[in-house]
């Protein structure tokens, strides 16, 4: 069942960028289902013992990504409309990261790494 659910949201997640030039709508309910699909995987599998541990090299992309998220924070507070513009800012910072840890930690082979890429480079080229 472990590498089934991580197959599923890797699927979704794969699905969900294709979609999203057609329709953002359809690519935003992949997009969810592969968050929940990702943390229901996560949750089985820390009750099931397992650990998560990011190699040092990654570390720095959080680094950098948390620098680009101060230095973008004071033109989402000091906006006209506060609560419009950190909204926004929440969405775009805090929703589109998700992505970064669920391929971090998402239990699947290279296969599928291989079939994900695959599907989603001759989407594109559709």
């Amino acid at each position: 069942m472990k590498k089934k659910l991580s197959g599923y949201s890797l699927a979704a997640l794969t699905l969900s960028m294709c979609t999203q030039r057609i329709s953002i709508a359809v690519g935003n309910i992949f997009y969810g289902l592969a968050i929940v699909l990702f943390l229901v995987d996560v949750i089985e599998r820390r009750r099931r013992g397992e650990t998560f541990h990011l190699a040092p090299h990654v570390k720095h992309y959080f680094w950098a990504y948390a620098f680009f998220a101060l230095t973008l924070l004071p033109s989402a507070l000091l906006s006209p409309d506060v609560s419009f513009s950190f909204g926004k800012y929440l969405n775009s910072i805090v929703g589109r990261i998700v992505v970064l840890p669920m391929l971090l930690f998402l239990d699947v082979d290279e296969k599928s790494h291989q079939k994900g890429a695959s599907l989603f480079h001759c989407f594109y080229c559709l």
